[in-house]
């Protein structure tokens, strides 16, 4: 990620994965960043090195959509529609995109996420 970055690492990320990529995660980030945590699909337990979030001042928080009402839901998707959908338009947001797939490798695609051999996004092309 830093170097996707040009090295000053990335501002915030949204974490699915949970307790495995904590580490990875922290040390992805740059200074003043966030760490948002809205899933833990490899668990809830991770390591986290105190160190990193002093000296980078950085900021970790924990949010899901489980618990939330369908009136917050609908708000959130809103806002984030109104927010930050336009900014990947324009360019200023990008997703960290791993690998691309032809839609026959759908399976292989699968494995690759669940072994951990890509970080960031797959895309399958039909």
């Amino acid at each position: 990620m830093r170097a996707a970055s040009g090295g000053r690492g990335a501002d915030i990320i949204l974490d699915v994965v949970g307790g495995a990529y904590l580490e990875a995660n922290v040390a992805a980030l740059g200074l003043h960043a966030r760490l948002c945590c809205i899933s833990t699909q490899s668990g809830s337990k991770g390591t986290l090195d105190i160190g990193a979030l002093l000296v980078r001042r950085l900021t970790v928080l924990g949010s899901t959509l489980r618990t939330r009402s369908a009136e917050q839901k609908a708000r959130l998707v809103a806002d984030f529609s109104a927010r930050v959908l336009p900014r990947f338009e324009r360019g200023e947001l990008r997703p960290v995109i791993a690998k691309t797939y032809p839609l026959a490798d759908a399976a292989r695609a699968h494995e690759d996420l669940e072994n951990d051999r890509v970080v960031g996004k797959i895309v399958l092309i039909p």
